[in-house]
């Protein structure tokens, strides 16, 4: 088992290859809005519900966030929303306090696909992982900073990342993140990592 551990400190920059589709191979992507409907719901947000697709996936949007005047300013927005796009499904619960700088988050997101692989394949992305995959992800307010714990599992690999950030950004992050996968080779030739 291969593993790979960095930290991120201050504004210390980080060079890292990363797995990058051609622009020419998303270029024959086809996404597709078929409805949006923003409406008034309760607790003075906004109800939001949106049907579409990306290439042969089909996406749906539910869910509230707001108010309006939160979402325009950027503070005290609340949201719980719930997306899918193929068999991933999304959830986003919590509030942020301010957007810049981050601030008074409490904030719960959940990712889960039954089959990361086919996903990534149909949609000419790198394939990071086969099989299941789910992803969590917190973030809370710590006072001055914002915590932020992220686990992924998909397939054979597992990473995570923990630490504070002051903004939505690595800019100013306490970051650590560990990445862990059996087989490293096909993950290497993924990121087209060579050597």
């Amino acid at each position: 088992m291969k593993m790979i551990k960095m930290a991120l400190l201050g504004g210390a920059a980080l060079a890292v290859t990363t797995a990058a589709a051609r622009a020419d191979d998303l270029s024959a992507l086809k996404a597709q809005i078929e409805s949006l409907t923003v409406l008034p719901g309760s607790d003075g947000l906004l109800a939001i519900e949106g049907k579409g697709s990306l290439d042969e996936y089909a996406a749906v949007l539910s869910g509230q966030a707001g108010p309006l005047e939160a979402l325009v300013a950027g503070r005290n927005i609340r949201l719980a929303i719930e997306a899918s796009l193929g068999n991933m499904h999304v959830a986003a619960k919590g509030a942020i306090g301010t957007l810049v700088p981050l601030d008074g988050a409490d904030l719960k997101l959940t990712i889960d696909n039954s089959d990361v692989g086919t996903m990534l394949r149909k949609l000419r992305l790198p394939v990071l992982a086969e099989g299941a995959m789910h992803v969590q992800a917190t973030l809370a307010d710590t006072g001055k900073r914002t915590r932020i714990d992220l686990g992924v599992r998909a397939g054979d690999l597992t990473a995570s990342v923990t630490g504070s950030l002051a903004v939505l950004g690595l800019r100013d992050s306490e970051l650590d993140i560990t990445a862990q996968a059996l087989d490293a080779a096909r993950l290497a030739a993924a990121l087209d990592i060579q050597g």
